[in-house]
């Protein structure tokens, strides 16, 4: 399914040429079939493993404590030379702009979204809660 090729000139074409090779021997072995490649990753992945871990990146993120702003400038200063220099203005900018909107409009001034029920979205989506809204 992968042929691997250090990050050189003349492994890679080495590498390329036997991926080329083997695709003109199909007929010989099965297993290079775009088929039998589908399978093996049909069997690999499923939707719910994918969403699984996909929920586990976001509740890591989410748990991550953001540090603190002159730790991300000196992040964003090792960068590079001007590029490093162009993030730390773009991180102080972004920070004071977010200074300036929440003496604007404090926290405690925005209303807090209610909680979403998600046992009734799935009655509602399979049919058996709401009624059908008319066209008017």
């Amino acid at each position: 399914m992968v042929t691997f090729a250090a990050p050189e000139e003349d492994s890679v074409v080495e590498a390329l040429s036997e991926a080329v090779e083997l695709v003109g021997t199909r007929e010989r072995h099965p297993e290079l079939a775009p088929g039998y490649f589908h399978r093996q990753v049909k069997r690999m992945y499923s939707w719910h493993n994918v969403a699984e871990r996909t929920e586990r990146v976001y509740v890591k993120i989410a748990d991550a404590c953001e540090p603190p702003l002159i730790e991300r400038l000196r992040r964003y200063y090792g960068c590079g030379l001007v590029a490093g220099k162009l993030f730390c203005l773009v991180a102080a900018v972004d920070f004071l702009i977010g200074v300036v909107l929440a003496w604007l409009w404090p926290a405690e001034r925005i209303e807090v979204a209610r909680g979403f029920d998600y046992a009734r979205y799935r009655r509602e989506i399979s049919g058996g809660g709401g009624q059908e809204q008319q066209a008017h």
